[in-house]
């Protein structure tokens, strides 16, 4: 295991006030996924709901290299608003990947 994700399931085991808060609840190996797999426009996007052009500042992808670099702290200083939007995000990753994975045996199995 490494070093992050043991960040992230010790943050997710000992904050259970983000876990009762959170609408759609998320795996730590769903979470790694998507800090894996989203790049800086998507994050922007999805989590502070603005383009690179409605980024005034920088403030969101100045967050996005946040969470790149300092994960734990990012994460713990999310307000309940953004930590429901970063498990709606995470959740939809899943689903998309689980989605592509079908799609990729479908095509597979008809070979």
């Amino acid at each position: 295991m490494t070093y992050k994700d043991a960040q992230i399931e010790t943050l997710l085991k000992e904050n259970q006030e983000l876990k009762s808060k959170m609408e759609v609840m998320i795996t730590p190996s769903d979470l790694k996924e998507w800090i894996c797999d989203v790049n800086g426009q998507e994050f922007i996007e999805q989590i502070y709901g603005r383009t690179t052009d409605t980024d005034a500042g920088g403030y969101a992808i100045g967050k996005f290299q946040d969470m790149q670099n300092r994960f734990h702290s990012w994460l713990s200083n999310l307000d309940d608003k953004h930590r429901d939007i970063l498990a709606k995000a995470v959740n939809n990753h899943r689903i998309k990947t689980e989605k592509a994975i079908e799609i990729m045996k479908a095509k597979k199995e008809s070979k």
